[in-house]
């Protein structure tokens, strides 16, 4: 049932992105986890148009994330509409970065706009100097190509001052918050005080 769930969510993802936009004046860049047997469908790029369109969101506040697993094989209908994804004004997301087959030929082929390094790397960079040194790298490299990147799993102010340091645009984790009902995420938003939606991605957090 991951097609149809799959599709739920994108549809019910614009709803509520249209929703937070109209009662609460919340515009953030609301971001959904694609299945590789969603990716593979050649009406998938139909159905992202349809949903935006339909609540009036505009591309660019809208994103997709999608693991490595994903794109084995280099399906050719994937690659479109990984493509159409991207010239739709779609923000890209490399999902769970270091645990598949970390092969920097994606990072070469397909156009992301976010890389996100897997928490379990996140979780030992205190105490491990070698996964320290590995996120370390991955964001200095991320920075060389033009790629945003997104430290997933963030627990501790501990780790996010070490993270800041490493030069980490944002970080996910409970740190910040745990996952949270729609009017509770409307009242953390406006926790913030000021912020800016421009600087907002699959509701994170800036790492500074």
């Amino acid at each position: 049932m991951i097609v149809e769930i799959g599709d739920w969510v994108l549809f019910e993802a614009a709803r509520q992105s249209r929703e937070w936009q109209d009662n609460h004046g919340i515009d953030v860049i609301m971001s959904i986890n694609v299945a590789s047997q969603q990716l593979r469908r050649k009406s998938f790029l139909n159905k992202v148009q349809f949903a935006l369109s339909e609540h009036g969101i505009q591309c660019d506040r809208f994103g997709v994330e999608f693991t490595e697993h994903s794109m084995i094989g280099n399906d050719h209908v994937t690659d479109a509409n990984i493509e159409g994804l991207k010239k739709m004004g779609i923000k890209l997301a490399l999902d769970d970065f270091g645990t598949g087959y970390s092969a920097l030929s994606y990072l070469m082929k397909y156009p992301f706009d976010y890389l996100k390094i897997d928490r379990s790397f996140t979780a030992t960079i205190i105490k491990s100097p070698k996964n320290s040194a590995l996120v370390k790298g991955i964001i200095n490299m991320s920075r060389d190509i033009d790629l945003k990147v997104i430290c997933e799993g963030t627990e501790t102010e501990e780790e996010c001052d070490l993270l800041r340091t490493f030069g980490c645009d944002f970080a996910q984790g409970h740190f910040y918050s745990k996952p949270l009902a729609p009017k509770q995420l409307v009242d953390f938003i406006y926790s913030w005080g000021k912020w800016n939606p421009d600087e907002s991605s699959n509701l994170t957090r800036r790492a500074s």
